[in-house]
């Protein structure tokens, strides 16, 4: 903590306590976002400081107004993912002139939904030969 020559301890409150013209300069952390003791890895926090002035803790971890997008993460901070996309990865038959399903959901480029993709092999030709081609 910051001490002035007159021995004013500058303690983490909003407060330019030793008359330095700072608030809480030796906070450096203090208002930035943070990750606090919960399950997710999003820094849906703010540093704030502690009760006592000594420091700073994370708190006011809420999650609001997240968007959650098909890109393999929890945007959400919600512990799933892609959970709005329930036909992510299930089978599907894309633009070509089977019937088979041998493509796959997948998220589009841009994250906001799925789209048929890598029909392998694609165009497969049914054929009079007793066989499911």
């Amino acid at each position: 903590m910051n001490e002035d020559p007159a021995g004013i301890v500058d303690v983490c409150n909003g407060m330019d306590d030793n008359c330095d013209g700072s608030v809480d300069e030796d906070f450096d952390t203090k208002d930035l976002s943070c990750d606090g003791a919960d399950t997710d890895d999003c820094e849906n926090g703010t540093w704030t400081c502690t009760a006592d002035g000594s420091g700073v803790e994370c708190v006011n971890e809420t999650v609001t107004g997240i968007v959650d997008i098909c890109d393999g993460l929890d945007n959400d901070c919600d512990g799933s993912v892609d959970e709005d996309f329930s036909t992510k990865d299930v089978p599907c038959d894309g633009a070509d002139t089977d019937s088979c399903e041998n493509g796959t959901w997948t998220c589009t480029a841009n994250g906001l939904t799925v789209e048929c993709v890598n029909e392998n092999p694609a165009g497969i030709v049914e054929l009079c030969n007793g066989l499911d081609d």
